[in-house]
């Protein structure tokens, strides 16, 4: 696992009611430094006639911490940077009944997302 640039998790999610028109925007919070703080915000509004899914962003952005760290505990465990050619990769496409291809693209997913997620290259 690396040391991690983010705010650490659990990160949570919370309704605001916005003052000026009544309507809901949803805070992401974490614990920093003993006090809960808002990390980020998803809007419900970013014009007069766009809606978005303020609360279903919200709720992604707050996984976000426990998905990273899923997938840093996958690519430890299935070790992926064996390579293209590594037995690994074999195994695995043979366990979950994918073709070889297949498999090595959903770990160079499961890469490209960790480097995107820590600030690195996604082009891995």
């Amino acid at each position: 696992m690396t040391k991690h640039k983010t705010t650490p998790g659990p990160w949570t999610v919370r309704k605001a009611k916005r003052p000026t028109d009544g309507e809901y925007d949803y805070a992401i919070g974490a614990n920093v430094g003993g006090r809960a703080q808002c990390i980020a915000e998803a809007f419900g509004r970013c014009s007069e006639n766009d809606i978005l899914p303020a609360e279903a962003n919200a709720r992604l952005i707050a996984a976000a911490p426990a998905m990273r760290d899923a997938l840093w505990a996958l690519d430890a465990s299935l070790d992926l940077s064996e390579g293209e050619g590594g037995m690994a990769n074999e195994m695995w496409a043979d366990v979950l009944s994918i073709d070889r291809e297949t498999w090595i693209a959903l770990c160079r997913q499961i890469r490209a997302a960790l480097a995107l997620a820590d600030g690195g290259d996604t082009n891995v």
